[in-house]
């Protein structure tokens, strides 16, 4: 016979095993007894009560064992995951922070890209860093200028949409091709169809100079080895998911031997000799071909170089170059590695068995007959002793019966305990159940105004009014109902009164349980740590985040408050883990307005276009936190993603910025206190290198023979080409200097500049560069320059918190821990005189962005006056002498 038929006698898990938790509590009674107890045989009715409490506690231990996801499937046999684990391809993943991250991104966005080639624009000017520029390799169906131009402006978004903070990118370009034909003596084998194998030939060159991006599903990635870290870091993709392994760059210098070696390798394919390169144009030998950075060297083994083929094949062999043409294309699409659709993209998710954990069967009903205490144990013949007998014994089991039910209940909420939001409620079972039996009119109309409600319990209880039988007369005041205004029988009455009772969440009975089971200080200190699991969970310092959130400013409880931010943080995590190095979107950013007018301290209304949102002005509803309105609040939407980066986004809930300007307004109605409310997250950020994008610059040039020359007004994009030119002659040598002058103009001049801002270029030849806004010059070679890279965030001064040293330190701390290792940021402080025009002239910048991206870059004049315009408050107000 197959399989097992009997009972295995294995040891059990202590919470499951009955002999020895009795073993347990009957040394306990010995402990405690002394000699006062001295029958503990079965007969002893303190033995059967042990014994039942025993077997109620195996069943507790077997519920324990249920494995997570059973724990947390629901009723409807669904897993419990939201606020509770995010799924892999959300929280392993992150916005492109490598080369191959955004290669990634662009060949999954962009169906005609095939290849991207990512360089960094090298100027050797820390100001200038973070600058790429793109080359792509795209379908030679796609050649026709109107969509090329189309794919670079789709690729100049997607990379933009998707850029770091303090890092951008120059329009794309397409990679020439520069297409050499090959000529070749090449033997087949007999019975071979050449078309196909020519074809196989092209496409394996093809591979060979610049390999294709392979997309492909998690399943068929996991079968390989890989592991989940593994598939999916970096971006999350759309249409599969892409190995770092199968991205490389493209070969710039290719020999003769190595397209032999390729040749050979095709099946059906004997031998090739005399192998050689020659352009369309040109009958010049070449067996070593290299091509520049922006262009593709394309090798075709066509009809040109297939004449010498007939020597070794019979003569009704022939090349079609047509049907090889049509070949090297259905190739490529039919290629197994770039087959993308209907791959497997995630993991599925495990499916669980739903439990009635909370259910509880009381130890009363398997207590012998004898007892009289089970359900329907007491007859109507029964004596008032013999009630009392039964009552009394009822009410002493209860007190187990009690904690046992909790302990169910406890269980029960695990998905509650361990989620990322705050619970509001104790006893949700009792609450459920409570709203259940009421209609519209009541739901809408409640008798009280907090039924069973607590903040962010951590121990969690139920009623025993279904589990025990008989529980009325053992509850204090259970006979307060036990009234009618109508003429009713006693039986109806005690009924209604029993309903009624039950449905009272301040009857004597549950108050008091509530009151025993909540201590707030003991709740926070128990939900605090269970926050710092979770964050530590996923990899973030909770003795960090502490340091941050050490202050009351929200419910006047530090506690409290840290408990609110780190289960907001948590809550939004998966959108700030991904997006945590990413700038602002400045193409696709929501247009700012500049009213700052505030209707009245009652209603804060955003000053945006679409719906209008009202503000409560308190965070508590009946002296219980409104938690559900704080984390709607705080919670981190699509659009923030795009108007502001990552790190903007975390420090508004991790330093609860919104409340400074509430508590701020509810005081003084402050226009612009409710402008930085409603417009952005509590403060203006600038990133330096998106303000220098458009202006204009001098440079000064200091020679060792005393010759001082200097040019005015150059772009930003001759700035570029200038530093090209520099870094040559770092390499080349001092006689590219008379180039640069002829190039742009140097004049002589009289300035000698600041010693200290200079940066050598060779060892007789020094430049220093100033950044020209309208009138106003500021260096920004120098390191200690207020634009060299760096990340502006300016905070209104009048709001007393900001001036503290104690939040100026933590913020300093913040930026330490969180900016990415290339950027820098500024905290800097806006006197109430100069806050209003500075907020028109970023409202005037921001919005310029826009028109500039709108009308396809024609309005860079309009973009220039606004950068000016900010640049020259900033230069003037907080340049420090």
């Amino acid at each position: 016979m197959i399989g097992k038929n009997h009972i295995q006698d294995i040891q059990l898990p202590t919470t499951m095993d009955f002999n020895l938790l009795k073993e347990e509590g009957l040394k306990f009674i010995q402990e405690g007894s002394g000699s006062e107890w001295t029958n503990l045989n079965p007969s002893d009715p303190g033995i059967t009560i042990l014994d039942q409490l025993c077997f109620a506690l195996t069943e507790l231990g077997y519920c324990m064992n249920f494995s997570v996801k059973d724990i947390l499937t629901d009723r409807k046999g669904s897993l419990i995951m939201k606020n509770q684990f995010f799924q892999p391809d959300t929280i392993l993943t992150t916005s492109a922070i490598t080369a191959n991250d955004y290669i990634k991104l662009i060949v999954d966005a962009i169906p005609q890209v095939e290849n991207v080639i990512i360089k960094p624009v090298n100027t050797g000017l820390s100001f200038l860093g973070g600058l790429y520029q793109v080359y792509l390799a795209v379908d030679l169906n796609n050649k026709s200028e109107e969509n090329l131009q189309n794919i670079c402006l789709a690729t100049y978004i997607q990379l933009n949409t998707n850029r770091n903070l303090q890092e951008s990118f120059i329009t794309p370009k397409i990679l020439e091709t520069k297409i050499y034909n090959t000529h070749c003596h090449i033997q087949f084998e007999e019975h071979v169809n050449h078309n196909d194998i020519v074809a196989k030939m092209n496409q394996a060159i093809s591979e060979f100079i610049f390999p294709s991006v392979v997309q492909t599903g998690y399943d068929k990635l996991v079968a390989e080895g890989e592991n989940s870290n593994t598939i999916f870091n970096g971006p999350k993709l759309k249409n599969g998911w892409v190995k770092n392994e199968s991205i490389s760059g493209k070969k710039d210098t290719i020999y003769a031997f190595e397209i032999s070696q390729i040749i050979e390798s095709i099946e059906g394919v004997i031998r090739v000799d005399d192998l050689y390169f020659y352009e369309s144009n040109s009958s010049e030998k070449e067996y070593m071909i290299t091509s520049k950075t922006d262009e593709l060297l394309i090798i075709k083994v066509a009809r040109e170089s297939t004449k010498k083929f007939e020597k070794v094949l019979n003569s009704e062999h022939h090349i079609n170059e047509s049907i090889v043409s049509y070949l090297n294309d259905i190739t490529t699409k039919i290629d197994p590695n770039n087959e993308v659709e209907s791959v497997k993209l995630t993991p599925e998710l495990p499916k669980g068995n739903y439990r009635d954990i909370q259910s509880y069967y009381s130890i009363q009903n398997t207590m012998p007959d004898a007892y009289k205490v089970g359900e329907n144990s007491l007859d109507e013949s029964a004596n008032k002793f013999q009630v009392a007998q039964s009552r009394q014994l009822k009410g002493y089991l209860m007190l187990f019966d009690q904690v046992l039910t909790n302990q169910f209940a406890q269980l029960a909420n695990i998905n509650q305990l361990f989620s990322f939001q705050n619970a509001i409620s104790g006893t949700p079972f009792d609450r459920e159940n409570y709203y259940n039996r009421q209609d519209k009119f009541e739901q809408l109309h409640q008798k009280y105004p907090v039924p069973y409600e607590s903040f962010s319990p951590t121990y969690f209880y139920q009623s025993l009014y279904d589990s025990v039988s008989d529980i009325k007369p053992l509850l204090k005041h259970s006979k307060e109902f036990d009234f009618s205004n109508t003429v009713v029988s006693a039986k109806e009455l005690e009924y209604e009164s029993w309903e009624e009772y039950r449905e009272d969440p301040y009857n004597s009975y549950i108050w008091r349980l509530n009151a025993i089971m909540e201590d707030d200080d003991d709740n926070l200190q128990r939900r605090n740590q269970i926050l710092d699991h979770l964050l530590a969970r996923h990899g973030e310092s909770p003795l960090f985040i502490n340091n941050l959130c050490n202050s009351s400013i929200l419910t006047g409880n530090i506690l409290k408050d840290k408990v609110i931010i780190k289960s907001n943080y948590l809550q939004n995590y998966q959108k700030l883990s991904y997006n945590r190095t990413k700038g602002y979107n400045y193409l696709g950013a929501n247009k700012l307005f500049l009213n700052t007018k505030l209707r009245s301290t009652e209603e804060f209304t955003p000053v945006s276009e679409g719906t209008r949102q009202k503000y409560e002005l308190g965070n508590q509803t009946d002296f219980i936190v409104n938690i559900k309105a704080l984390d709607e609040e705080l919670k981190v939407s699509p659009s923030d993603v795009i108007n502001y980066s990552g790190i903007d986004l975390k420090m508004n809930i991790l330093f609860l910025l919104n409340q400074y300007y509430k508590n701020y307004i509810i005081d003084t109605s402050s226009e612009t206190a409710f402008w930085f409310l409603n417009n952005r997250k509590g403060f203006i950020s600038v990133e330096s290198s998106l303000l220098l994008r458009f202006a204009k610059f001098e440079i000064l040039f200091k020679e060792s023979k005393g010759n001082w020359i200097t040019t005015e007004n150059i772009s930003f994009e001759e700035l570029l080409k200038l530093s090209e030119k520099v870094n040559q002659l770092k390499i080349q040598g001092e006689g590219e200097f008379v180039q640069i002058k002829k190039d742009y103009s140097l004049k002589v001049t009289n300035n000698r500049g600041n010693a200290n801002e200079f940066i050598e270029i060779s060892q007789s030849l020094c430049w220093s560069i100033n950044a020209v806004f309208n009138d106003e010059k500021l260096n920004v070679t120098s390191s200690f320059s207020l634009l060299n890279g760096t990340v502006l965030y300016f905070f209104p001064k009048y709001i007393p918190q900001f001036n503290s040293s104690s939040f100026q330190n933590k913020i300093a701390m913040f930026f330490e821990e969180e900016l990415p290792i290339h950027c820098e940021a500024k905290f800097l402080l806006v006197d109430e005189s100069t806050l209003k025009p500075f907020i028109k002239s970023y409202v005037n910048w921001h919005n310029a962005f826009i028109a500039w991206v709108d009308n396809n870059n024609n309005s860079t004049d309009l973009l220039e006056d606004n950068s000016n315009a900010l640049a020259k408050i900033i230069i003037q107000n907080f340049i420090e002498e």
